[in-house]
């Protein structure tokens, strides 16, 4: 008999979900999709609907971690700069992350045609929109300024102009942030104005410095009888970042003792760091771990007919051979040169095969052990003069990464704006096996550390595509998110 009864666990109606049962790198997803179109809705998209109560301390808190700004103007100066800075962005003091403030003129990629990212917008934000403005402290909105963010930790700031107009209020904007940790200036002004403050920012960790350098830096040198600049004595500084130098600069004014990631880029991109400077770089910065140089030619490198001083610079030699000295690196990427010269003429070509690739990487391998990677591709300079030059396309650089797997060697190659790349097995100069993995979208080409944001001329001419990240919403999981939401 108690096998007739019925069993009424089993017609019990699941429990229906709020927003704030979410997980939170769901939420964290929501609101990102919500509050990054491309800055159409900066304003009006603050903490999470008030859908529950209790989602409006759990949402401010992530969705001020990283805010995504974009800034439209048609020209800078130091008025104009002033204004956007304190009037266009929503400030609020949970803010850790400022990852764009930059000008741009293009149309914005919703409109040309990224439909899929609209349909997305539309779709959460008749989920989660609802009541927004409602939970914005009146205050702010008042008297909004950058320095309310007093818990900001990371800052990435764009000038387009390359003008040398400073900015008057990044100086005191800077100071305001103590707890700044990352610093990204892209532009002459802002690298000239940072460069007066930025040894009080103390626990800045990562600064990078993007721009046409050599006359601030120099005049700064000049001003301050050659002392060095001034981040040279910020005591937690572990990774630099210096794009577009030239070799007039001396390296022991420019690389501190603390770091473990140094980037450098030559403006002229038939300069490098000579063997002399790796090894000064190496004995005073010993623990280095990442290192990002110009490399040259390296075409005919350790290759067995090529002629030494006529196929192949014995600087680039000498510059690979110091490697010996750092004794705890273990990426290394090379920037060589993308083009030749000829009939007076610059030609894009591709810097090395595969196969060169694979023996650079086993020599290298020879002298530093402990190397874990080896990226071979172009820079930034070389992928922005690639446009200037032609009009149509005539190939894309390919990038070159290599690890080392036991007796073997690993190789994945990748063509910039192709949705596909290929991996290779090879053991010695002899090629074993090679898979084609495709994957959704094209990836960056430029791959940046911990999510560095990337300068505004990469791509410059791809077509918007759907939104495509790793760990997106599918229009399922939104469907289910707004079921529960509407409960």
């Amino acid at each position: 008999m108690l096998a007739l009864k019925e069993l009424r666990i089993l017609n019990i109606e699941p429990s229906k979900l709020c927003l704030l049962d979410l997980p939170d790198e769901l939420l964290d997803g929501v609101i990102h999709f919500l509050y990054t179109d491309n800055g159409r809705f900066t304003r009006d998209v603050v903490p999470v609907s008030a859908t529950c109560s209790r989602l409006r301390k759990a949402a401010v808190p992530i969705l001020f971690d990283t805010l995504h700004v974009r800034i439209k103007w048609s020209s800078v100066d130091r008025r104009t700069f002033n204004i956007l800075l304190n009037l266009d962005l929503a400030p609020h003091t949970f803010a850790r992350h400022v990852r764009h403030i930059k000008q741009d003129d293009s149309p914005n990629p919703v409109d040309q045609g990224g439909e899929d990212l609209k349909l997305c917008n539309e779709l959460v934000t008749k989920v989660v929109a609802r009541g927004l403005r409602s939970l914005i402290n009146v205050r702010t909105l008042r008297n909004p300024t950058l320095t309310n963010f007093t818990s900001l930790q990371e800052l990435h700031l764009m000038d387009g102009s390359e003008s040398d107009a400073v900015p008057d209020a990044l100086p005191g904007v800077l100071l305001s942030f103590g707890k700044l940790r990352r610093l990204s200036l892209v532009g002459a002004g802002l690298c000239s104005a940072a460069l007066g403050v930025v040894s009080q920012l103390q626990d800045l960790e990562s600064l990078r410095l993007n721009s046409t350098l050599d006359r601030i830096f120099q005049a700064y040198l000049r001003n301050h009888d050659f002392e060095g600049l001034p981040y040279l004595r910020l005591p937690r500084l572990q990774s630099l970042e210096i794009r577009y130098i030239s070799r007039y600069l001396s390296i022991e004014h420019i690389v501190p003792k603390t770091l473990k990631h140094l980037r450098i880029e030559y403006h002229n991109r038939n300069e490098r760091l000579t063997a002399f400077d790796l090894r000064w770089i190496a004995e005073h910065t010993p623990d280095i771990e990442r290192l990002e140089i110009n490399a040259g030619a390296l075409a005919n490198l350790w290759h067995p007919t090529a002629i030494a001083g006529v196929d192949v610079d014995m600087g680039v030699y000498s510059m690979l051979g110091t490697l010996s000295y750092f004794k705890h690196l273990r990426t290394l990427r090379l920037f060589p040169s993308y083009w030749q010269t000829f009939a007076g003429s610059l030609r894009f070509t591709q810097p090395v095969s595969d196969e060169q690739a694979v023996r650079i990487f086993r020599h290298i391998l020879l002298q530093c052990k402990q190397i874990r990677l080896l990226i071979i591709s172009n820079s930034h300079l070389d992928y922005r003069t690639r446009y200037e030059v032609f009009s149509r396309s005539l190939g894309e650089p390919m990038k070159w990464v290599v690890r080392p797997s036991g007796p073997r060697t690993l190789l994945t190659t990748h063509e910039a704006k192709k949705n596909y790349h290929l991996e290779q097995v090879w053991e010695g100069d002899r090629r074993l096996t090679m898979t084609t993995v495709r994957h959704r979208g094209r990836r960056p080409h430029f791959d940046e550390l911990e999510n560095w944001t990337l300068p505004m001329y990469e791509f410059p001419f791809d077509e918007p595509e759907p939104c495509s990240y790793e760990n997106s919403l599918t229009y399922e999981m939104l469907y289910e998110m707004s079921m529960a939401a509407d409960v």
